[in-house]
């Protein structure tokens, strides 16, 4: 039995990047939130969050989608339930260690003393509370998406509404794989073209003229990102198929250095065509071949990024807990209060936020993946796992 491990270089460095993206719009919109000095209202933060969440939803249906051929292709056969054992051993552990942090330990911390953060925590607390045991439900059969959708957001796990989405997708995705052999890559290409006339007639039903019952349904399903996690599973699907075409096409080290700038440039001009986000999953698409393909060094692949990129799960997971817990820390340390200081000294408060929220971050991240989340990585071995990640 073959048990090479498949490893593709750059891709810890988008899973490092697309979780950057997400650190730095939620910083900008917790500020906001808390009516310091923020970029929330600029276009390409607005942005940053919904192209690095799109970007994992890409990279997950590309690998993923790999992984199952390639071990059709080695040992006969997918085996569902091993697929889904590797899916709770990497998925489950952290997703419910957040859970149980947002719903049974942070609305009992002491918040005795007067400050912006005690009051934003309050209040999040007072939302927490309003339908607690339904959203806590949803959240707990893996429906996060729901919940954020029909009920106020929980602080510190609204970030696990993606998780849902994978999850969701991830239970009916084997089982088309099986049933589109022989036919993947045409019948890929006909869901996701499906998947986007839906989200073109269903975008209307989202204004508010529409009933709540109507508009949630609408937006759960175009929320439902079926469309770049399957692109990921075409492209995976036609790198296997005929790779010296995906090669030929695809393997320019130029790729790498068009794509940045176009990629900011969507970003940066989102908010004004929205259209746009309909192809964003296309051009990721193009980023990862051209990673899977080109045998030249890689902007992306140092051991710095391979390093971030390995606890990426872990850096989208808890990075609020670290926004929150920044702030409130520097909060202790202002004199003349947390919002004055702000305004006082922006650029060397932004500093010290972003340095904050970055290193806490990563050392809970990387705590968390050598102490915690090796213990059932470890056991994946035991199901055919072909990746270290």
């Amino acid at each position: 039995m073959n048990s090479k491990r498949v490893y593709f270089a750059g891709f810890n460095g988008i899973r490092f990047l697309a979780a950057l993206a997400v650190i730095v719009h939620h910083i900008e919109q917790i500020k906001s939130e808390v009516s310091l000095p923020n970029a929330w209202g600029n276009t390409f933060i607005q942005s940053a969050g919904r192209g690095g969440v799109n970007l994992f939803f890409v990279l997950s249906g590309f690998l993923i989608t790999y992984l199952l051929l390639e071990e059709e292709e080695r040992f006969g056969s997918i085996s569902i339930r091993h697929f889904y054992l590797r899916r709770v051993l990497r998925i489950h552990p952290v997703y419910f260690l957040v859970l149980i942090f947002a719903f049974a330990l942070a609305p009992h911390f002491p918040l005795n003393s007067t400050g912006i953060m005690n009051g934003f925590l309050h209040y999040n607390n007072e939302l927490l509370a309003v339908h607690y045991m339904r959203k806590l439900s949803l959240f707990l059969v893996m429906a996060p998406n729901l919940a954020l959708i029909l009920y106020p957001a929980v602080l510190f796990a609204a970030q696990g509404w993606s998780i849902g989405v994978e999850e969701q997708f991830y239970l009916f995705w084997p089982w088309l794989l099986k049933a589109f052999k022989g036919s993947s890559i045409r019948s890929l290409a006909a869901l996701i073209l499906a998947k986007f006339l839906l989200n073109m007639m269903l975008s209307p039903f989202q204004s508010p003229g529409h009933s709540p019952a109507i508009r949630a349904l609408a937006s759960l399903i175009i929320e439902f990102r079926l469309d770049s996690l399957a692109m990921g599973g075409l492209a995976a699907c036609s790198l296997l198929k005929y790779p010296h075409k995906i090669r030929s096409w695809f393997s320019s080290p130029i790729i790498q250095y068009l794509m940045a700038p176009l990629v900011l440039f969507f970003l940066a001009t989102e908010t004004m065509f929205p259209s746009l986000r309909a192809i964003w999953p296309a051009f990721y698409t193009i980023l990862l071949l051209n990673l899977a393909t080109d045998n030249s060094p890689r902007l992306l692949e140092n051991s710095l990024f391979n390093r971030l990129g390995k606890i990426s799960y872990g850096l989208y997971m808890y990075h609020v807990i670290a926004i929150v817990a920044t702030l409130k820390i520097i909060e202790r340390f202002c004199r003349s209060g947390l919002r004055d200081t702000f305004y006082l000294y922006p650029t060397v408060m932004n500093v010290v936020v972003y340095s904050g929220v970055l290193l806490l971050t990563i050392s809970i991240a990387q705590l968390s993946y050598d102490h915690y989340e090796r213990l059932f990585l470890n056991l994946k071995g035991r199901f055919g796992s072909l990746s270290d990640t």
